[in-house]
This record gives structure tokens, sequence and C-alpha cells, in this order.
């Protein structure tokens, strides 16, 4: 059935040699199931023939061009920004909570002052990790 269809389609398609061509006809005239084969492949190649392609939308290229262009338009407001404002506000924390630790009026309970420090190091440490990494993603990406 297989070769069958491959041989309608090189016919179909003008590929055929002579010799396929001779045996399309005389399959044609003596197998049924061969000519019900043929006509189903030859409407459907006729209609896939017939159809026009779609055509993109409108401002589909400038939009792909627009969305792909090395010169975006800069947010202020994006995860660079972000990252150091959240990165400059733990170096606040950290030596506003150091100066009251060192001085000894913490409004924080005693028990949690020794905590402060690391974890305001570790929350700053990983800022700082973060904005490296961003800033050369964007360099890789320039």
């Amino acid at each position: 059935m297989e070769e069958q269809q491959f041989l309608i389609f090189r016919y179909l398609d003008g590929d055929a040699s002579d010799k396929e061509k001779k045996q399309v006809e005389q399959l044609l005239k003596t197998d049924e199931q061969f000519l019900i084969l043929f006509q189903e492949l030859k409407s459907a190649d006729d209609f896939f023939k017939n159809q026009e392609p779609e055509s993109p939308k409108k401002k589909f290229t400038q939009s792909v061009m627009k969305a792909i262009s090395p010169e975006r338009n800069i947010n202020f407001f994006d995860s660079t920004f972000l990252s150091v404002l959240g990165g400059l506000i733990v170096l606040l924390v950290l030596v506003f909570s150091y100066q009251i630790y060192v001085n000894g009026n913490s409004f924080i309970p005693q028990q949690y002052t020794s905590y402060i420090l690391p974890s305001i190091a570790v929350l700053f440490f990983f800022g700082l990790v973060e904005f490296i990494l961003d800033f050369r993603a964007k360099q890789i990406d320039s």
C-alpha cells in the first residue's frame, strides 16, 4: 500500500520515470482499489496545490525584529535596579543594626541580637551574588 502511495505521489508530482508512468496507467485500468486510492490522493494533492499560503499579520515582522533587537529600551525598574536597591537596603540595615548592637540600646530582644548580623550579612552576600550574575548575564547577551 505504501509503495502504491509513493508511486502515485511520484506520478502526480511529475517525478515518475517512464516505466513508473506506464505502471500507474496500467494499474488505473486494471485495479479498482488502486483507482480509488489514486482518486483520493489526487483530490488531496489538488486541494493542497490550490491553497494560498497564509501571510503573517501586518506588524508581525516589526514586532519580531523589535523583540530580537539588541537595542532594547532600558527599563529603570528592571531586575538589576531592584537588585542594587535591595542590596543597598540590606547594607543600610546591616550598618544600622551593627550600630544598635554596638551601642547596646537595641529594640530587638537580647536573645536575637547575636543572629542579626550573620543573617543580614548572608542576605547581603546573596543579593550581591545575584547582582553580579545578572550583570554578567546581560553582558553575555549583548
